[in-house]
């Protein structure tokens, strides 16, 4: 069957310093994960491939001085693809599930 990918993109996501360290963080991901599987099988229904496997992927871009964003990602299966200069050093990770 057909393999079709939906990607999406994690932008902003912030959680105030009070409150971190309570989940909150990797509740956000699970929600942005979710989301984009109930929204890829929409999009495949309405294309007719009901039959195609679905991978979704889910980018996300972070200055490397915010480490504790940095260490959200890692901790929630994101894999850093590269690194570039923006002002700032800025790395971008990558989620991949099938």
């Amino acid at each position: 069957s057909i393999l079709s990918v939906v990607e999406y993109e994690v932008q902003r996501l912030a959680v105030d310093d009070q409150h971190r360290g309570k989940g909150i963080g990797k509740s956000l991901l699970n929600a942005v994960y979710e989301y984009s599987l109930q929204h890829g099988m929409r999009t495949q229904n309405r294309k007719m491939l009901e039959s195609a496997r679905m991978s979704v992927k889910l980018w996300a871009v972070t200055a490397e001085i915010l480490v504790a964003a940095n260490s959200l990602y890692k901790s929630n299966g994101f894999v850093k693809k590269e690194s570039f200069e923006g002002g700032l050093c800025m790395n971008v990770y990558c989620k991949s599930c099938i």
